[in-house]
């Protein structure tokens, strides 16, 4: 078990990878499954060295903020990453440095736009 989450059918995870792939998934996608059970796949994984970094529960108007070992960090609107099912690879959610990889993800309220 890399990460756990206490949600509703109706709520939405975003999943992210070190190599900077993610998407959005509703949670009615997954199954439940009893103790005994092997898990369930979140996230299928496109090149060997990639690797989950985390999941989160997310709302629709939120912001997200990721960080990288390089210390790049960026900002990225929730909408801007596409829901998928739960077998997806995902999408490019932030483009890295050679050898750099994702680290952190934070929540933050969405960016006002000026007038």
């Amino acid at each position: 078990v890399i990460d756990s989450l206490l949600v509703t059918d109706d709520e939405i995870v975003l999943t992210l990878t070190k190599n900077g792939y993610g998407q959005r998934t509703l949670i009615k996608e997954y199954r439940k499954t009893g103790r005994a059970a092997k898990g369930v796949i979140n996230i299928s994984l496109s090149e060997e060295e990639d690797d989950k970094v985390i999941a989160i529960k997310i709302a629709k108007d939120m912001d997200l903020l990721i960080g990288t070992e390089q210390g790049q960090m960026i900002r990225v609107p929730v909408n801007s990453i596409r829901i998928t099912h739960r077998k997806a690879k995902g999408v490019r959610v932030i483009n890295l440095y050679e050898g750099d990889s994702v680290v952190a993800i934070g929540k933050c309220a969405k960016e006002l736009e000026e007038d």
